[in-house]
């Protein structure tokens, strides 16, 4: 089974007065969750739907519409074993096992005004895990395409809300996949909002968490009702007023970091798997770069700010030289396992020398593809010394003068950069 594995979630979204946050269509939007049994409800799900629509959720009917109805599980099959852990949210195997041994599940459908969409979504959660609750049933999220424990319902869909306006991390999943040799981010999720999903279709995956994290705070702005002006989107991180979002992309600025950019949101063309929803690409075609990755590195930076890894050292230091043979051995034994390619959440480098103008640099290059005897790659870090090469760009380095290598393991480990430790740095 063929599926884009999920490498980020999205951070938070601020409170502000359900007013400002209009969303962008005009027409009524209609979600569904679905609840799932292992494998049958442990009460009368529409007995207990009428009590909690009569009584607790009375208020509800101002805003929000419900419906419901039973279908058949093959109408909507829940994630198969090869799929489960990265479609459920806080669940295990044998509850995946049991939940495919029922024959029906329960599908709630929700509709509501523009203007009254983000307190639907509030008691449309709410009144979900009430149900779940009462007949033992496992939330499924269509939009974002995920499988919750009630537990994990109620800790991402529930307890994050700011008055009525949600943090959606808990609401909108984020997949990131090889497209074919940079990564491609896509939201999933924005629609029961009203609002577009967002996405940036070619990242090096150095920059994958800064790209991700500006879907998220492009997504949070667009939620608290920010719209272009003139075309453009200024990006503001100070303006985020959820707490806990504002903390996660101020808290710990590198060097250069402003806080702010202005990017253009053009509509994208979908592709297989996207959501059907209306898509959005990020595109920086105001900051410095002579390509859009250069560009869309410059931004980032801006955003965030850039970490320098200049060190200097005299040539032929002794350790320096051994640290790089060494390295080099063991890139050379792995590159026919590096050949056949790299999964999503694994990444490799390499750092190469460029002589510019008698000087010695090395530089960290991303690795997309593979030569005869060469690599091509993305520039990881601007050069001191030609203002060509900055990150972002594209080139080809030769595979002799590889110097040194980090591999980055899809289980957060790494290999290499033995030089590095002897300079104590790294990309």
């Amino acid at each position: 089974m063929s599926f884009r594995s999920r490498l980020f979630a999205l951070l938070g979204i601020a409170g502000v007065s359900v007013s400002s946050a209009q969303p962008t269509t005009t027409e009524a939007v209609g979600f569904d969750f679905v609840l799932y049994f292992a494998p049958a409800p442990a009460a009368d799900a529409e007995a207990a739907l009428r009590g909690l629509l009569d009584h607790e959720f009375a208020a509800s009917r101002d805003h929000v519409t419900v419906r419901h109805k039973w279908a058949d599980i093959g109408d909507y099959p829940p994630p198969g074993p090869d799929a489960f852990q990265y479609f459920s949210v806080d669940l295990k195997m044998d509850q995946g096992y049991a939940i495919a041994q029922s024959e029906r599940v329960l599908v709630l459908r929700f509709e509501a005004a523009p203007a009254k969409l983000l307190r639907a979504n509030l008691d449309a959660n709410l009144l979900t895990l009430r149900l779940a609750e009462l007949t033992e049933g496992l939330p499924w999220d269509g939009e974002c395409r995920l499988l919750y424990s009630r537990a994990a319902w109620r800790r991402q869909r529930i307890d994050t809300w700011q008055g009525e306006v949600p943090d959606v991390r808990g609401h909108v999943n984020m997949h990131a996949y090889r497209n074919p040799d940079l990564v491609r981010i896509i939201t999933l999720g924005m629609r029961k909002f009203g609002l577009p999903d967002l996405v940036i279709s070619q990242t090096p995956a150095g920059n994958s968490r800064a790209a991700g994290n500006t879907i998220n705070a492009c997504a949070q702005r667009m939620l608290e009702g920010q719209r272009p002006e003139d075309s453009i989107f200024r990006l503001v991180l100070e303006e985020i007023q959820h707490a806990g979002l504002k903390k996660d992309l101020l808290g710990d600025p590198a060097q250069g970091a402003t806080g702010r950019v202005d990017l253009r949101l053009r509509k994208a063309r979908p592709e297989k798997g996207d959501p059907q929803n209306r898509l959005l690409a990020l595109d920086f075609p105001e900051a410095p770069g002579r390509s859009a990755l250069e560009k869309q590195a410059a931004a980032l930076g801006a955003l965030y700010g850039t970490q320098s890894f200049i060190v200097g050292r005299k040539a032929g230091d002794e350790a320096l030289k051994a640290a790089s043979e060494k390295a080099r051995r063991d890139f050379f034994e792995k590159a026919p396992r590096f050949r056949r390619g790299l999964e999503p959440n694994e990444r490799l480098v390499v750092k190469v020398p460029f002589v510019i103008e008698g000087q010695t640099e090395f530089m960290w290059v991303e690795v997309t593809g593979w030569q005869a005897t060469s690599l091509v790659g993305v520039l990881m870090n601007d050069s001191r010394f030609d203002e060509k090469l900055r990150v972002g760009r594209r080139l080809e380095v030769e595979l002799k003068d590889v110097y040194d290598y980090i591999h980055y393991k899809p289980d957060g480990t790494e290999d290499g950069n033995e030089t590095g430790k002897v300079l104590n740095t790294g990309p």
